[in-house]
Formats: C-alpha cells, structure tokens, sequence
C-alpha cells in the first residue's frame, strides 16, 4: 500500500458521485487508442467501487449526462466545436470535472478555444508527437496530492508537445524531455468553477494495464470529481487491476486458424491472450516484445495455411502475467 503513504488519516470522508465514460471509434491499429475497450474495461473496474454510479457514451455525454455528472472521462479523437465549448462551459459552471487522455486533447480547427478551457491542445500541423520510452520527471507537482509520492517513471507510451496554449494557464504535474526541453505530459487546469486533469500518455493499451499509470488516472480522476484523491483505493478498496474478459478467437477464422489459436492459448507461453471489443484480439498487450514473441508464436502452430494463420498473427495481442 506504498501509494497510500502520506494520505491523510484518517481517510477523507466521500460522497456518491457518477462517472461518465466517454469514448470513440478506435483510429489506430491493433494496441493502440483502444477506445472501446478501455471503455469497457473501466466500466467494469468502477461498477467495484463504492458510492460511484459509472455510465457510458459515444463521442459526447448526452444532455442528462452533462446534468447529472460528477465527472465527465474523455478517451477519444478530440476535437472542438462552438457547440462544445458551450456544453462543456455550462457544465464548468455547475462545478463539473474533466479528464481529458492522449488524442482526447485534439482541438481540431479550435485548439486555441479548447486550450482556454483545458490548458493545452494538440493542433495538427504544429504539435509534435514521439513513441517509445518516456522518463516521466514529477518534480514540478510533488505538492499537488494526485502527484503525491511519485518521483521519477518510466513509461513507454507516447508524448505530445509543441501544443497549443498558454503553459501560465496549467499546473504542470509532470514532464518530459523533448527536444531538449521539458515537455507537459500531465497536468491539472482550473477553468471557472470547473477542475480538468489531462494524460497525454495514453496511447497504448498496455499502458492502462501499468498499475503506476493507473493510480495516476484514478487520482486525476478523483480529484476532478472533488473527491479525496485516494477515494477509489484507500477507503472503498478498488483494485488497480481488473481480470481480463475471457479469451475468444478473431472473426472469421476457418478451422486451421482456429486450431492455431487454441494451441497459442494452450502454449507454455508466460502471456495471458484475451479479447477486447471492436477487432477481435487487440487485447491489452503488455510489451513490444510481449507482442513480437505472441506473433511469432502463433505463426509457428501454422503449416497449411499461411493466411489464416498471419490473421492470427496480427491480431492476437497479449498481457504479461
């Protein structure tokens, strides 16, 4: 329980509070911006919580959702229109939360309207991005209780930066090193009335999966709530981890792919297959090399047909146990 060292004690009293998860089509290949299946996955680990009530929606919160919600969770393609801006302002002003993970940050043609409420947006055309190993430096929010405890983390995932807006309107929680600079790659922003917590990770499935990442979103997203950052752990027991669905083989396999399928599910492997919503097994891969290693896996119980087997191949993804 290292995550509750420094919590206060005894545990902050909570309220029953609703969550709306917010989600899109899945834009990326196998892996990746898996909005569907975070959906469903978190949906799942919230319904184990005490005093939350979590709901889903597509694209955008309906109506009811924006006057009922104690906190409004975006894992999408972003973007930003007037229409927005006024759902999202009036919803600010009742005192409602944010958060706001990887491409859900998208401003389209408004990044500079969506930047004054959420701090920072990605522009296309201007915003950079990388993939690969992050050392995520938290030294800038070691005040700030969703940071509390964190120090230095190493992710591998994907960071954003040359975004839009003004760095005066965030308080920055932690960064990275881009472009020889120290990049936002988690912060809070404070429009009127209203509180926002932004990820930029986020853009691998496994990275969800990593129980440091995980704490952090379920902080952000307690305090955007208003809530005790520690609601989900400390007092009501929330696990960081969540059992997988159970595994199920790709649409569309004939009888050879399917064999090949159970034998990699039967394989003395150390990796967990499962399915995920959307495209079969995208699965909630845990590693570069965890995937390698599935893929190369699967295409050795395959002799007699190549196709299927390739189909295998590059959609069973893995978790590491």
């Amino acid at each position: 329980m290292v995550h509750l060292v420094g919590a206060p004690q005894p545990a902050e009293p909570t309220r029953k509070i609703i969550v709306v998860l917010v989600a899109g089509a899945k834009d990326h290949g196998p892996g990746e911006h898996d909005y569907p299946a975070w959906q469903q996955v978190w949906r799942e680990l919230f319904a184990l919580a005490e005093n939350v009530r979590v709901e889903t929606a597509e694209e955008w919160p309906s109506a009811e959702q924006f006057q009922s919600a104690d906190v409004l969770v975006f894992y999408q393609h972003g973007t930003w229109t007037p229409q927005r801006a006024l759902d999202m302002d009036a919803y600010f002003a009742r005192g409602g939360g944010a958060v706001y993970i990887h491409y859900a940050v998208d401003g389209g043609e408004q990044s500079a309207e969506f930047a004054r409420r959420i701090g920072l947006a990605w522009q296309g055309g201007r915003s950079k991005f990388r993939h690969g190993p992050l050392e995520v430096n938290f030294a800038a929010g070691t005040e700030h209780p969703i940071a509390r405890n964190f120090d230095k983390v190493h992710f591998h995932d994907e960071s954003y930066w040359q975004l839009v807006g003004e760095r005066s309107r965030i308080a920055l929680l932690a960064s990275g090193v881009e472009d020889g600079e120290h990049q936002p790659l988690f912060w809070t922003a404070e429009p009127p009335k209203g509180r926002v917590f932004v990820s930029i990770l986020g853009h691998y499935s496994w990275t969800f999966d990593d129980p440091l990442f995980r704490l952090l979103l379920l902080r952000g997203i307690a305090w955007a709530a208003r809530e005790p950052v520690d609601r989900f752990l400390a007092r009501h027991g929330l696990p960081v981890s969540v059992p997988a669905p159970p595994p199920r083989p790709p649409a569309g396999l004939g009888p050879t792919g399917l064999a090949a399928f159970r034998a990699y599910l039967d394989s003395p492997l150390p990796y967990r297959a499962f399915a995920s919503s959307g495209d079969g097994l995208t699965g909630w891969a845990a590693s570069p090399r965890a995937r390698e290693e599935a893929r190369r896996a699967a295409l050795s119980f395959c002799q007699k047909d190549g196709r299927t087997c390739a189909i295998v191949a590059e959609t069973i993804e893995i978790e590491d146990r």
